[in-house]
């Protein structure tokens, strides 16, 4: 038994969530042979924005669940009034990272091409309390 009479309930809730999360890369050949690596994350949020929001934290790990990246952006206040229903807020671009071949990304090969190297993105919006996650994997 998780709850109920011998252990006390807690209900958590939330002004805000985090609807979804594009990640966009960009793969640019450059005419000296090497490639530049670009990643565009945008999150799009529903909900109310309240002081007690503080942002949104932006985390590239690779395939071992280490750090190569991270970021952190301001979450914009609702457009329309509380009284209102909930809109979705997009924040575009709110990490662009260029250049990710000099900290050591590398790209995904088709089987029998070379390693399939994947990274996942991490997206956390802080509150006062806790983190809410969300993760979306990425190439």
């Amino acid at each position: 038994m998780t709850c109920g009479p011998h252990r006390p309930i807690t209900l958590t809730t939330y002004t805000l969530r985090i609807k979804d999360v594009h990640a966009k890369t960009k793969v640019l050949s450059q005419p000296d042979g090497r490639t530049r690596l670009t990643l565009n994350v945008d999150v799009i949020l529903v909900g109310r924005t309240s002081p007690s929001v503080h942002g949104l934290v932006v985390k590239l790990l690779n395939k071992n669940g280490d750090i190569v990246m991270s970021g952190k952006a301001n979450v914009l206040p609702n457009s329309k009034d509380a009284s209102d229903s909930p809109e979705d807020v997009v924040h575009t671009d709110i990490v662009v990272w260029k250049d990710l071949q000099d900290v050591g990304v590398e790209l995904w090969w088709p089987l029998g091409y070379g390693e399939q190297n994947l990274y996942t993105v991490d997206v956390s919006l802080f509150g006062q309390v806790r983190p809410m996650f969300f993760s979306s994997l990425l190439l």
